[in-house]
């Protein structure tokens, strides 16, 4: 039973990936001639070697950004190990909370996964800093579950659907809506309670 999930579960994310990427192709292909024209290479130190938003085998990031960089109008929340107190991420991260702890500290360590992933979606570009996110104007909300900051613990199921409630719950109306919710957490396919919330 196990497995079954866990293959449905992959095939879903699959499919949810492919019908994001159309969308996104069929967005870009409408902004095609701004995209051409208004395109900007940030001035990140690592930038280039983000390999994934452009070159070759990138996703053109550059020609999104001609139509948007997001929206401080939109919060993400980062169901994670917190997010670091980092300067490229300090400006777009808002309170969150620590459901493994039962508190508002969220600061992940240096280096740990939350941190990681939350840079991937809106670390600030264009500031001679780090990396370049992919949404780079949003408002990331930690969601911490993950006992051990590293990004090397584990997080337990009913803090993982705590988070996901508080998410629904707390953050559900208006401009304090939290309208994305990341999970970039392993083993979520052989999880039951989490795949059905």
């Amino acid at each position: 039973m196990k497995k079954r999930i866990y293959y449905l579960s992959f095939i879903f994310c699959f499919m949810l990936f492919i019908c994001a990427s159309i969308a996104a192709l069929l967005l870009l292909d409408v902004y095609t001639v701004s995209a051409a024209t208004v395109s900007e290479t940030p001035d990140d130190p690592y930038y280039e070697d983000q390999w994934a938003l452009h070159g070759e085998y990138g996703i053109d990031i550059e020609g999104a950004w001609a139509v948007t960089k997001g929206s401080s109008s939109v919060r993400v929340g980062v169901i994670d190990s917190g997010i670091n107190f980092h300067m490229d991420l300090s400006a777009n991260t808002g309170m969150g909370h620590d459901f493994y702890n039962d508190n508002s500290y969220t600061n992940d360590a240096l280096g740990g996964h939350g941190t990681f992933v939350a840079g991937i979606i809106g670390a600030k570009g264009n500031n001679a800093r780090g990396i370049s996110g992919v949404a780079q104007d949003v408002e990331l909300v930690p969601l911490q579950t993950a006992e051990d900051t590293s990004g090397l613990g584990n997080s337990k199921t009913e803090d993982i659907i705590e988070a996901i409630d508080y998410a629904i719950d707390f953050w559900s109306f208006g401009s304090d809506q939290i309208k994305i919710l990341n999970y970039s957490i392993s083993r979520f396919g052989d999880n039951i309670e989490v795949v059905e919330k």
